[in-house]
């Protein structure tokens, strides 16, 4: 009888001390025990929650990126700018020829500093305006991407500086003669010089090429725009997503500190009874061993 009453004490002082250590890890963990359905709920939502995470990141660094491919656009549009300020100041025949010579030496000083804005319009080591940016896919969803492609914004591209030209019906070079024997025709490709400004002719000239110069480049501010409107969007609603999905995990992983205390102390109590059980049975089987042997 008394090994029958030891034998049940150890096995409410394993149980309740079992507890006491679950009880503790919980404690330490700050998190409940949760069931197996409440687990796996938990479990794809911080899958969820990583993957948007992910998708966000994403959004933020490409959203960046346009930003500072569309502060280079901003910047060679200034110069573009003033650079057609100066031609149309030399279109005027009344300004003598010195006055012509150093206007063009102003306008070929500006004109450098849309070198500078290429070299040093780049996002994370990539060049951005140089035309060599490769067309980037910004993944969002498993189902949803964006792709961003950045046109060739250097001096030719733009037709300020030397480009080649294939003639088009409505060309006015088209019939004239193309120094080979024969006059250009719709198909045929020219070279085209660097604008200047040094005669009345060539400033003419440059205003029209400046002029479409700023239009592609407000084209592209206005593309790249509307994509960088479309990310801040994004990642707008990915940050809020994931913000109710962490309330849900905060909500099933809600911890109930003080029931816990509440339920080791239980515990400790239950723990403590069994060892004095324990305790007595040994000193009652020493007693009878005793009176025994009398």
């Amino acid at each position: 009888m008394l090994n029958s009453v030891a034998n049940r004490a150890y096995q409410n002082y394993k149980k309740t001390t079992a507890e006491i250590q679950e009880t503790m890890q919980l404690l330490a963990d700050g998190k409940p025990k949760l069931n197996p359905t409440d687990q796996s709920r938990v479990n794809k939502m911080n899958s969820r929650i990583r993957t948007l995470k992910t998708a966000n990141t994403n959004v933020k660094e490409s959203l960046n990126l346009l930003r500072s491919a569309d502060s280079g656009i901003s910047s060679i549009r200034s110069v573009v700018s003033k650079l057609r300020g100066i031609a149309q100041e030399s279109q005027s025949e009344e300004i003598s020829a010195e006055e012509r010579a150093d206007l063009q030496v102003e306008y070929d000083t500006l004109y450098k500093e849309i070198d500078f804005i290429l070299d040093n319009t780049e996002y994370d080591g990539v060049k951005l305006l140089d035309g060599t940016f490769a067309t980037k896919n910004v993944v969002i969803d498993s189902d949803d991407s964006v792709q961003i492609d950045i046109d060739d914004m250097t001096e030719g591209s733009l037709r300020i500086g030397a480009y080649t030209k294939t003639l088009e019906i409505g060309d006015p070079e088209i019939g004239l003669d193309n120094g080979q024997g024969g006059v250009y025709a719709p198909g045929d490709s020219i070279s085209i010089v660097k604008s200047s400004v040094d005669t009345v002719e060539k400033a003419q000239d440059a205003v029209a090429r400046l002029d479409f110069a700023l239009g592609k480049l407000d084209e592209e501010s206005v593309k790249l725009n509307s994509k960088a409107q479309r990310f801040e969007f994004t990642t707008s609603h990915l940050t809020s997503m994931v913000g109710v999905l962490e309330e849900s995990v905060d909500t099933i992983e809600d911890f109930d500190e003080a029931r816990e205390m509440s339920r080791l102390a239980q515990a400790q109590i239950r723990q403590q009874s069994a060892i004095a059980m324990m305790v007595q049975a040994q000193q009652l089987s020493q007693t009878i061993h005793q009176l025994l042997n009398q």
